[in-house]
């Protein structure tokens, strides 16, 4: 699967704390991440509060780039949302396959 945003292959991962572990597919070129269904929801009980205020956050007209897809094989136009913890990050989303 290559990224959506730099076409570079991903680089499977896992990020970790004492509780939870989170599979994920990191893409070195523009240092985006790639999580399956549900796996969100995982790993925003282990990234902590003080992370999400040092991260260099994309400029606004980055984050709007239009992206399809990654994970479906009929690369669906992906929607996009404000993550709930930061309205300055925005997330892209596939309905079909719910990867983020």
């Amino acid at each position: 699967m290559n990224c959506p945003r730099c076409n570079a292959s991903l680089i499977p991962d896992k990020i970790r704390d004492a509780k939870f572990s989170v599979e994920v597919d990191l893409y070195p070129q523009c240092r985006g991440v790639w999580v399956d269904k549900g796996a969100l929801l995982k790993l925003d009980k282990i990234a902590e509060p003080i992370l999400v205020e040092i991260r260099k956050i994309p400029k606004e007209k980055h984050q709007l780039k239009v992206l399809y897809c990654p994970s479906c094989e009929n690369r669906p136009l992906m929607e996009k949302a404000e993550h709930p913890r930061d309205s300055k990050v925005i997330i892209d989303y596939c309905t079909q396959c719910h990867g983020i």
